[in-house]
C-alpha cells in the first residue's frame, strides 16, 4: 500500500473532491503492466486558514481516508464534522 498527499490551494472543496474522484476512476480503469489492476481510496478535507492548524487538516484527511477504507476501499470520502467512525 502506498500513500501520498496533495495540497490543492487553487481548488475549492467540491473541485478537490471531483478531482479525487476522477483520479480514483482513472486508476481503477487502468491495467498496469507489472502489477495489474489497482484501486485507490481518497480522503478530502478543506483547510480553513486562521481557524485550524495544518496538523488538524491532516487529521481530518486521515479520518476521511479511513472512512473510505471502511466502506470497502476504491472510493472518495470528503471529511464532514458530523462524520462518525
Amino acid at each position: 500500500m502506498k500513500s501520498f498527499s496533495s495540497l490543492l490551494p487553487t481548488l475549492i472543496y467540491p473541485g478537490a473532491t471531483a478531482l479525487a474522484e476522477a483520479l480514483r476512476q482513472q486508476l481503477a480503469d487502468h491495467e498496469f503492466t507489472k502489477v495489474g489492476h489497482q484501486t485507490g481510496s481518497f480522503g478530502v478535507a478543506e483547510f480553513h486558514e486562521g481557524s485550524q492548524s495544518i496538523s488538524h487538516l491532516i487529521s481530518q484527511v486521515d479520518e476521511a481516508l479511513y472512512k473510505a477504507k471502511e466502506r470497502g476501499r476504491n472510493c472518495v470520502v470528503a471529511y464532514q464534522k458530523t462524520q462518525t467512525m
